[in-house]
């Protein structure tokens, strides 16, 4: 491990058949905006220190459009674009 805050943990990885490395992030988000800040640093952070693959997983507990959203409370504007921004500001894309 080669980084760990209380909403992610981040390491390395090695595909054991062909040896390549590749980092991995684990997220699990806190449930207020306000507490998911640090989050978004952090991987703000971690993104300008990444050379090769990088994956992040796990739990944000925020969204992107309104309609992800089941049951708790409402959407924010301001919930989503942090996240978006994160997303934009770390190169990383939503994976279907």
């Amino acid at each position: 491990m080669t980084f760990q805050s209380d909403q992610l943990i981040h390491g390395k990885a090695i595909q054991l058949s062909t040896n390549k490395q590749f980092c991995i992030t684990f997220v699990y988000g806190r449930n207020l905006e306000v507490q998911r800040i640090p989050l978004w640093n952090d991987l703000i952070s971690l993104a300008g220190n990444m050379n090769g693959p990088w994956c992040v997983l796990g739990d944000f507990n925020a969204v992107l459009n309104p309609t992800e959203r089941i049951g708790g409370n409402e959407v924010t504007e301001s919930e989503m674009a942090a996240f978006g921004d994160c997303m934009v500001q770390c190169g990383l894309q939503e994976f279907y």
